[in-house]
């Protein structure tokens, strides 16, 4: 049996996360606590069968959730919930690699799309492309210093 037709704990949690986000619009979350398991998009496993996106393509939209989806800018600090909900959204929701690196495309900041243009051509790369974006922005070194920075730089507040 394939591990996307064995529903887990994290799938669901994930799930659950992302779609509590989308539909309380706060303040967004950091996720820490959301782990990433990146075993889905290793190059040598066999292919899965298996937002109020701001797609420019109105094909997307039908051929996802409407659950948000927030684009991804390469923030190290919003990789796990991106992840999180791209793959309990899209990986595990459509079952051509083709159809997943199209989304995965539109996903993308500009500034990315353009950095990883030679790989989001080529559908045979997707789990390649998750791959790289893995090691980029995955880093949980990056990801908590990414959080003191922010911290960091919160204004102190001051008593009237």
């Amino acid at each position: 049996a394939s591990l996307a037709a064995k529903p887990n704990r994290f799938d669901e949690e994930a799930k659950e996360t992302c779609l509590r986000q989308s539909e309380e619009k706060a303040v967004p979350s950091t996720c820490a606590s959301v782990g990433v398991e990146n075993s889905w998009f290793q190059v040598d496993a066999p292919p899965s069968s298996h937002a109020n996106v701001q797609a420019p393509n109105p094909w997307l939209q039908k051929m996802i959730p409407s659950a948000s989806i927030e684009i991804f800018d390469g923030s190290p600090r919003d990789w796990p919930r991106f992840i999180a909900c791209f793959k309990s959204m899209v990986h595990d929701a459509l079952s051509s690699d083709v159809d997943r690196l199209a989304v995965l495309t539109q996903l993308l900041s500009p500034r990315l799309r353009e950095g990883f243009a030679g790989l989001l051509s080529t559908p045979s790369m997707y789990r390649q492309v998750l791959q790289e974006l893995q090691q980029l922005y995955g880093d949980p070194v990056a990801t908590v210093q990414s959080h003191a920075n922010a911290l960091a730089s919160v204004e102190p507040l001051r008593s009237e």
